[in-house]
């Protein structure tokens, strides 16, 4: 399986020396300052971030950070400072674009709209600063003068807003006349591009993959490591006991009954939940795999915490360790 999550450092790594050379050509200093660069992103999605964050760059660099001269009478360090930072959260990659540049003036947008026929004068006049600002996702609208070189030729916010929207993403914008602006970009992560290293087992003649982060031993367990207690089948592994069940039992797959009559592999697996010892018909072997989250696709599912891309076009579903000890618990309760 290609392993399809990269580090954002490729990507960003081409903007510092970018956002010097616009600078350079419009008489202005700008220094970047890049932070999260290892955070890890879906390889496509690296792409279709290339063009936004490329647009956004030179609109900073263009617009946004004003000259030497400007930043000195109002007195800040001569020298534009750009900010560019990636992280995750539980289910979002999140791009920060921020600035020490002139900021956006509200009125200025007002104008402009007044001007395109977007509002009328009292129209304008009644949003607020915030909604002001946000006209600038407006296609056609720009408070500059004259479309530059650099970030015009009719390339606006309302393009990076329109991809991001494929991806069921956002862009936010925060702005303070003098002291600069801050763009957010959020983007919902990818479900089908979680990596993870799995233990590939077989188990009445299908593949299933046990997270590795689980797996606590695999071992082999004989008949005569197995007692029961009322009833219910526990397995002895180096002098400890941990409740055992065949993994078809649990799935309820068509599977010999417990009653053991042969040593079979017995994986121990452990979680918040509790440990316990799983027997299968026969370990595969440790995989990496691309997982899709089934979750929201499918309400309910127990056992099962996704489906993982064993390339070929076959399929493995991931087990949910800890939903599979639970069943031992409920089985024990």
């Amino acid at each position: 399986v290609e392993l399809r999550r990269v580090p954002i450092a490729g990507l960003f790594s081409k903007f510092p020396r970018m956002a010097r050379s616009l600078g350079k050509q419009l008489g202005k200093q700008i220094d970047v300052h890049l932070s999260g660069e290892e955070t890890e992103i879906d390889k496509s999605l690296v792409e279709d971030l290339d063009s936004p964050l490329t647009h956004m760059i030179r609109n900073v660099a263009d617009h946004a950070i004003d000259s030497p001269e400007e930043r000195l009478a109002r007195g800040v360090g001569e020298t534009g400072n750009l900010w560019l930072k990636a992280e995750l959260t539980r289910t979002h990659v999140v791009v920060t674009v921020q600035d020490d540049g002139r900021g956006i003036d509200p009125n200025r947008l007002r104008d402009k709209a007044v001007e395109k026929g977007l509002y009328d004068r009292a129209g304008a006049d009644a949003i607020s600063d915030q909604e002001a600002i946000e006209l600038i996702f407006h296609a056609g609208l720009s408070t500059v003068e004259q479309v530059s070189e650099v970030s015009g030729r009719g390339v606006g916010l309302d393009v990076v807003r329109t991809k991001l929207k494929e991806h069921n993403g956002r862009i936010t914008v925060e702005s303070q006349v003098g002291v600069g602006t801050t763009f957010r970009l959020e983007i919902p992560i990818r479900k089908a591009v979680v990596v993870i290293d799995g233990l590939m087992v077989l188990q009445s003649g299908e593949q299933f993959i046990l997270p590795f982060d689980h797996v606590l031993e695999i071992t082999e367990i004989s008949p005569g490591d197995l007692n029961y207690v009322q009833n219910l089948p526990m397995a002895s592994v180096r002098g400890k006991t941990y409740p055992a069940s065949c993994l078809g039992d649990l799935l309820d797959l068509p599977s010999e009954p417990d009653g053991v009559t042969q040593t079979r592999p017995g994986i121990l697996v452990g979680c918040k939940q509790g440990h316990a010892c799983l027997l299968v018909d026969k370990v595969v072997g440790h995989r990496q795999i691309v997982v899709n989250n089934i979750s929201e696709t499918i309400q309910g599912v127990d056992n099962i915490a996704g489906v993982a891309q064993l390339g070929a076009g076959r399929l493995a579903l991931v087990l949910s360790v800890p939903d599979l000890v639970q069943r031992f618990g409920e089985n024990g309760g």
